[in-house]
């Protein structure tokens, strides 16, 4: 339930709602609106590729390391051009929703490993996520790009069921909106 401050005017507890709903529809933007091109086309490449189960770092050693929570691809750039016995690997990782675009390293002896701190969602019991290497995925820190052509922002996802995504989406916002949820509640209903 959303903390609404004792004293505060019903025009401040509109405004705040307000303003907490306004920044989760921000955050969620992308995964909100209607089904894109893209979505349509990738989906069934995605989905075709094959899966490999990936080992992620300890968060606290990864971040004392210097790796950034949420900057998979400039952490991975970043060591393959200082240890050449390791590749860096573009593809997505696999979510019950989504695929979203990650990348990894591979090591000399052909393993992967996720060195993005908290990057720890779908984990199973061995510590590994599911992960498709797509060998056409590029990345220039603004934008994704697949086979030369521009699919979505840095950190692409495709919707494996736009319609759904769509309402959870709504449903937060609205929660938020009228006080139901803080933003911070409703962010991590979304992360689950």
């Amino acid at each position: 339930m959303m903390n609404d401050p004792a004293g505060s005017s019903a025009e401040d507890l509109f405004i705040a709602r307000s303003m907490a709903a306004h920044r989760v529809r921000q955050e969620l933007f992308w995964y909100a609106g209607p089904e894109r091109e893209e979505e349509v086309l990738m989906r069934p490449l995605i989905s075709l590729m094959p899966a490999r189960r990936v080992k992620a770092g300890d968060p606290e050693a990864l971040k004392a390391r210097g790796f950034k929570v949420g900057d998979c691809h400039r952490n991975c750039i970043a060591k393959s051009a200082a240890d050449q016995s390791v590749r860096h690997v573009f593809g997505w990782t696999v979510h019950p929703d989504y695929y979203l675009m990650h990348s990894v390293l591979q090591t000399a002896d052909g393993d992967y490993a996720c060195i993005t701190p908290d990057h720890t969602d779908q984990l199973d019991n061995d510590g590994r996520f599911e992960f498709m290497e797509d060998g056409q995925l590029a990345c220039d820190g603004v934008s994704t790009y697949r086979a030369g052509e521009k699919i979505g922002p840095y950190w692409t996802i495709i919707r494996r069921d736009a319609a759904k995504i769509g309402t959870l989406c709504a449903d937060l916002e609205a929660r938020v909106r009228n006080g139901e949820l803080s933003y911070e509640e409703a962010m991590g209903i979304w992360a689950r």
